[in-house]
């Protein structure tokens, strides 16, 4: 599956090529990042690339460094 559109606002939200999304975004009450996920259902090959999770993780940094 491949990224399809990134969003980052107070929020990095990668949305995948399937429709899936993980979105990151900061607590407002403790030092720690919230993650929240929505996957596709049965069947969902998981296909992710090296890159893809590069992206993900270069917007984790990018957020956490805000």
């Amino acid at each position: 599956m491949k990224v399809a559109e990134v969003s980052a606002l107070d929020v990095v939200k990668y949305i995948m090529s399937d429709d899936s999304w993980l979105l990151i975004r900061p607590s407002g009450t403790e030092p720690k990042a919230k993650a929240y996920l929505e996957a596709c259902s049965d069947p969902c090959p998981l296909q992710t690339s090296q890159e893809e999770w590069k992206r993900v993780r270069d917007g984790v940094d990018a957020l956490l460094k805000r």
